[in-house]
């Protein structure tokens, strides 16, 4: 057995508990396909955490988090989300048991950058993305990016291989991204990627080859969107955009052969101040992300384990965009050092992930979205920090009437070993 000898240990602890103050009651475990309803839970503070950190030198870092918040059952069912005390109404320990939420190695030397294990990822400039979104909580994975920095600019190479855990996918979800990008002089970034979701437990290596274009294997078992970025910077100004093809129809292909599939972001910001203002512009198609069948679907399941009679649930993220298909959503928002807030208008149509994917909806819903009966969300969000450690804490989420208020304290402390 090899003796690892690190440079620096060192361990965070941070104590946090709160109070959540809601104009509504919960009864229930949201589904598997209410991703605003598992927001709250999502990014729920700790009761207490602990974070283990390791290096040999700057560039490197191993790194694992154990959150002790309530497991979601509890949460939801027992203490009505009022609070983020890992106990049951008996005042049993009962802590959220799928852990660690994050825990990775990574690894930086100006040339490449190296991660592997758990953890959020995104893609894009925006709040959201339609390639890769951190509002999946976590995704295994193994990263690599090669950067070459020359007169021109940065030409740089990006490879993600992730999956979901297997029994939230059965072992049939592997994601294989490949991205190039050139970065002009630090002020135009633009990026051109693929994302190849393999529906088969039989992987070869030509499938998760790093150096490969997927779209051209013309594997069976597969579906594979193109991902277009760019990012302008001038002077105190940010614009940015994302465009993500799914599925293109021929001109020679027959009028009821799979339709169109895309999704479009366009965002600005300026910095004026301490303050960062800015706006956005979301679309998706109809049959964004769609496939008719879970497995073939560009959605990242997650699997919880429950305390709760129903054992466990298995929450279908999307991917990308957080709000999935058929939809537009224009936010607007105000950052600071220490506080935020956005307002989001968010219109959705009938057509969901689990709406059939057949010949006869192609004909009855338009290929543009939002199609049928629109659904309106309104939803605002904010966040303010006051103090330093130990730091007031408050989180708020108006989703049109419902409101649900998060008022708590931040106290950290670590212990160093050299």
């Amino acid at each position: 057995m090899v003796n690892l000898i690190f440079s620096k240990v060192n361990f965070d602890f941070t104590f946090s508990p709160s109070i959540i103050i809601k104009n509504y009651e919960i009864d229930e475990v949201p589904d598997g396909n209410d991703i605003l309803g598992w927001e709250m839970y999502d990014y729920l503070p700790p009761f207490f955490e602990i974070k283990y950190s390791a290096s040999f030198s700057e560039n490197d870092l191993f790194f694992i988090s154990v959150p002790i918040i309530p497991d979601a059952s509890i949460f939801y069912l027992e203490s009505n989300s009022s609070n983020n005390l890992p106990l049951s109404k008996n005042y049993s320990f009962q802590p959220d048991s799928n852990i660690p939420y994050e825990a990775f190695f990574e690894f930086s030397n100006g040339f490449y950058d190296f991660s592997m294990g758990r953890r959020r990822l995104k893609w894009g400039e925006g709040m959201y993305s339609l390639g890769i979104n951190d509002r999946v909580p976590n995704m295994d994975h193994i990263m690599f990016s090669l950067d070459w920095d020359t007169k021109l600019g940065d030409f740089g190479y990006e490879y993600i291989l992730a999956s979901p855990h297997p029994k939230a996918a059965n072992r049939k979800k592997t994601f294989v991204t490949r991205k190039l990008s050139l970065d002009l002089f630090s002020s135009l970034l633009l990026e051109v990627g693929e994302i190849a979701l393999i529906y088969t437990p039989d992987l070869t290596f030509v499938d998760i080859n790093p150096f490969l274009v997927y779209h051209n294997i013309y594997e069976s078992d597969s579906n594979v969107v193109g991902y277009l970025s760019s990012t302008f910077k001038i002077q105190d100004y940010t614009l940015y955009s994302e465009f993500l093809l799914d599925q293109y129809q021929l001109s020679t292909e027959p009028s009821d052969s799979d339709p169109n599939a895309y999704g479009f972001m366009i965002g600005g910001k300026k910095k004026v101040n301490e303050l960062i203002l800015g706006t956005e512009f979301y679309k998706t198609s109809t049959w964004l992300y769609n496939k008719n069948e879970n497995y073939k679907d560009l959605t990242y399941p997650l699997w919880r384990n429950l305390e709760a009679p129903m054992g466990s649930v298995t929450i279908d993220y999307f991917l990308g965009f957080p709000c999935g298909p058929d939809s537009e959503l224009t936010r607007f928002f105000i950052e600071g050092k220490k506080f935020g807030i956005s307002y989001e208008h968010l219109l959705q149509g009938e057509v969901d992930i689990n709406t059939p994917y057949t010949k006869e909806n192609f004909k009855k819903y338009s290929e543009k979205g939002p199609v049928g009966e629109t659904k309106v969300e309104n939803i605002w969000r904010g966040h303010l920090k006051l103090g330093n450690n130990p730091t007031f804490l408050c989180q708020a989420l108006l989703r049109n009437k419902d409101l649900w208020l998060f008022l708590g304290f931040e106290y950290d402390f670590s212990l160093l070993i050299p």
